[in-house]
């Protein structure tokens, strides 16, 4: 898995947004003149990085090229100053509580980096980068269950106080991760494009380009995001690993002709995806219209969550309306295709009755969302079923979903 977010010995192991509109469009003849990157090349094997030990600041364009058998990216880490390769490698080698707070002693930044590639793929990604020390890993996994960066899949490397001289890449599309949607405004045609990603949302949300077939679907792919386990049957093009919010990177891959998506890995089972198509001949506008959401309340009682009990796909609002003085941490998730609201419900019990002593199957797919600063949260659900819950533990290990905080919906 990706690097874990907010822990003390590292970070987070780490479309259907609203309508929007495809015109298509002649292709224009008028050239923009793109400026030359500062160019420096990431070769990723089984298991490791090939790039310099040290690169210019400023704008760099890392050229990323899966040279291996299994999918690659590389997650991108800025450590505090201080930290040596020496700590990195010793850390890395044995990442434990003991030896990050040892070796790295405060919790890296995650400065982006080049996204999900299938075997053969490559790409490049562009970002801004301040001069000191940092880090990449690949934390995806082996058929075997064994993440890449326990074989060797990290490496450390320098950026000096050299401005590399570069410009910021002129983009073609521009999307916006925000939560939790992914927003589109631009062209696409087949051939070299470059697409401007901000993070809207901050480091809690990534893009990756997959072009669709019939085994690489949005499906397989989203079962892929819940453990990134080989095999994987999704074509990965590229994408962007999450950063700072509204930082920006930039993403450059050759399209040709026919279907894709983007998608966040954390959040693709709730909507946060976008398809759409390159045409032989023509452009594609991609141009997020204005939504009407219908807003959905998501009541909290005395030991109780009231939802509707079937909702139509589409974009939507909900609203936590806690009727209670007590404390609650609300969440939603969807559960697998497979499972039902009775499967959620035997997983609740044994997970509250085994208390932390076994780990039973989640039936849940991907992350759930929890109402944390507001109390509203956008989605655009597809067909499923979808569980809404309180994860709050009282001090005296008390859980309220045990109490019954716990409801499901269907879209449909």
């Amino acid at each position: 898995m990706k690097i874990i977010r907010n822990k003390i010995f590292l970070l987070f192991l780490i479309l259907i947004s609203g309508p929007f509109t495809i015109n298509k469009l002649k292709a224009q003849t008028t050239h923009i003149e793109k400026p030359s990157p500062y160019m420096v090349n990431i070769k990723a094997i089984d298991y490791a990085f090939q790039m310099p030990n040290e690169i210019k600041s400023g704008w760099v364009t890392f050229k990323f090229e899966n040279m291996g058998h299994e999918m690659h990216f590389a997650m991108m880490l800025k450590f505090k100053d201080g930290v040596t390769e020496e700590d990195f490698l010793k850390f890395s080698a044995d990442p434990k509580k003991e030896t990050f707070e040892k070796y790295i002693k405060e919790p890296p930044v995650a400065v982006g980096g080049p996204g999900f590639h299938a075997p053969g793929q490559e790409s490049e990604y562009t970002i801004n980068l301040e001069p000191g020390n940092y880090g990449i890993i690949c934390n995806t996994r082996t058929k075997e269950g064994v993440p890449h960066r326990s074989l060797g899949m990290y490496k450390y490397f320098k950026v000096t106080k050299e401005d590399s001289g570069a410009e910021r890449p002129v983009a073609d599309l521009k999307l916006s991760l925000e939560p939790y949607v992914i927003k589109a405004d631009g062209q696409l045609q087949k051939g070299r494009q470059t697409i401007e990603v901000t993070h809207a949302g901050g480091d809690s949300f990534d893009v990756h380009l997959a072009k669709l077939n019939d085994t690489s679907t949005i499906a397989n792919t989203i079962e892929f995001f819940d453990h990134l386990r080989e095999p994987s049957q999704t074509l990965f093009e590229g994408g962007a690993e999450q950063k700072e919010v509204d930082k920006k990177s930039y993403v450059t891959v050759d399209f040709e002709p026919g279907d894709y998506a983007f998608l966040s890995h954390e959040y693709s089972a709730l909507g946060m995806y976008k398809k759409f198509s390159v045409p032989q001949n023509d452009q594609i506008a991609l141009h997020d219209t204005p939504e009407n959401r219908r807003e959905v309340e998501v009541k909290v009682m005395d030991n109780s969550i009231k939802v509707p009990n079937t909702l139509k796909a589409g974009p939507m609002k909900f609203i936590l309306n806690d009727a209670t003085n007590e404390d609650h941490e609300i969440a939603i998730g969807r559960l697998e295709n497979d499972k039902d609201f009775e499967d959620y419900k035997e997983y609740i019990k044994e997970m509250t009755r085994s208390r932390n002593d076994k780990n039973p199957e989640n039936p849940r797919t991907g992350y759930k969302i929890y109402f944390q600063e507001t109390p509203e949260i956008n989605l655009n659900l597809k067909p499923g079923t979808y569980v809404v819950f309180c994860d709050h533990v009282n001090p005296d290990d008390h859980y309220h979903i045990s109490d019954g905080e716990l409801a499901s919906f269907e879209v449909k």
